[in-house]
């Protein structure tokens, strides 16, 4: 099986590292980076996605946090060689409230996106990985504050919860069972819109994946399997 990753906020890939090598030989892995001085949004980031993807092998979707929507729009339009969907961490709509939507949108050009490891690592490791933390303040801060603010802005805005009535595919979510950053709600509202889903909660932060990846390699181990199972029999 082949497992295509779609990155968070920074759009760099640099923290699926630790989940990588975790990987059994079977499985081979992609990631899919984002262009660090364009502001896209996120019609157009699954446009540079879904020029990227395999044509001539089955794959998987995986995505985290800000990723979900991107991942959710890509499987509506149902790429022929896609075959399930692992969102991480994430929502299909703006994860505030509307009132409060509105007014960080209004606020987003104000703000100053350098932001001290310690708040990071609270943030999105619940003070687990200091280490990791300075580097992903290390690489935010490299990245251009337009793209930033741009990223943040298409999150607010994003509703593809009625794109989710054409995803065909097999789809797992993972949900922190302490996320600091996302309601709980969010995951949820994606398991309300696709029942079939398999909403799993795994111990740990919003960095979920880089902070408990054997836990989260346990259930996708299983749902991989099953997926090509499933194309097997076909």
């Amino acid at each position: 099986m082949h497992i295509i990753l779609l990155p968070g906020l920074d759009g760099s890939g640099l923290f699926f590292e630790a989940f990588r090598k975790l990987l059994p030989s079977s499985v081979s892995s992609q990631i899919i980076s984002y262009p660090r001085d364009e502001c896209f949004t996120y019609g157009e980031t699954v446009d540079h996605i879904y020029e990227q993807l395999p044509r001539d092998r089955d794959y998987v979707l995986l995505a985290e946090s800000f990723s979900g929507p991107v991942a959710i729009d890509i499987a509506a339009l149902a790429p022929l060689k896609l075959k399930g969907l692992i969102l991480i961490s994430t929502f299909c709509f703006s994860p505030l409230a509307p009132l409060k939507t509105l007014l960080a949108s209004k606020l987003l050009f104000l703000l100053n996106f350098s932001a001290p490891p310690r708040f990071i690592n609270w943030l999105l490791c619940n003070d687990m990985e200091p280490k990791l933390s300075e580097r992903v303040a290390r690489v935010v801060d490299a990245l251009p504050t337009e793209t930033l603010k741009s990223r943040v802005l298409s999150a607010l805005q994003v509703d593809l919860r009625g794109a989710l009535d054409d995803v065909e595919v097999p789809l797992m979510v993972l949900k922190a069972s302490e996320d600091r950053l996302l309601d709980p709600s969010t995951s949820h509202t994606i398991k309300k819109y696709y029942d079939s889903a398999e909403l799993f909660e795994i111990e740990g932060p919003h960095f979920l994946l880089q902070c408990n990846p054997e836990e989260c390699l346990k259930v996708i181990e299983v749902f991989l399997k099953r997926t090509q199972s499933s194309l097997s029999d076909v």
